[in-house]
């Protein structure tokens, strides 16, 4: 009952007694990681964005697989400047996590931010083409393309342009 009492504080930017009740449901309830994934979104709502990544840390180390706890672990690092650091957490997923559109997200901002651009492009086009838009996710390729000098990367770069305009001309027919 308490912690819904915190959600809903959350949910009427009431921060500040959010935090208040969510510390002290942690200690109430230690082994509970919801707990403490709710209490650093209340940090960063109340501006506390070293606490929140403390936090986040420890729950990331304690659970290396929540995608919840990495997604929001690598949003705030990101939103801390620590772009380098939110691909380490990121880049392991890749296969695991292929399809899903927030993911893609964070990993292109993360390559951009860390000035992989190369890497940003082509994982943007990946999220365009999941999404059917094939003529966008050219664009980003052809961008891509221009931001690396390996010619491995640049064939398969070609691969995939030649994919998804495949795949746009078999959209048009329908």
């Amino acid at each position: 009952l308490r912690y819904e009492y915190a959600l809903e504080a959350l949910g009427l930017n009431k921060f500040k007694l959010a935090e208040k009740t969510l510390r002290a449901l942690q200690t109430t309830l230690p082994d509970n990681w919801l707990i403490p994934y709710s209490l650093a979104g209340a940090y960063l709502a109340n501006n506390k964005t070293t606490d929140a990544l403390k936090l986040l840390k420890q729950l990331h180390a304690d659970h290396p697989n929540q995608y919840a706890i990495t997604v929001q672990y690598a949003r705030t690092l990101l939103r801390n400047k620590e772009a380098k650091v939110a691909l380490t957490l990121l880049e392991p997923f890749q296969t695991r996590y292929k399809l899903d559109s927030i993911y893609l997200q964070l990993l292109s901002k993360s390559y951009g931010k860390s000035n992989l651009l190369y890497k940003a492009f082509t994982t943007r086009a990946r999220l365009f083409a999941l999404n059917g838009l094939y003529a966008q996710a050219i664009t980003q390729l052809q961008i891509a393309i221009k931001h690396t000098k390996n010619t491995f990367e640049q064939g398969e770069i070609r691969r995939q342009i030649t994919q998804y305009e495949n795949a746009l001309k078999e959209q048009a027919s329908f």
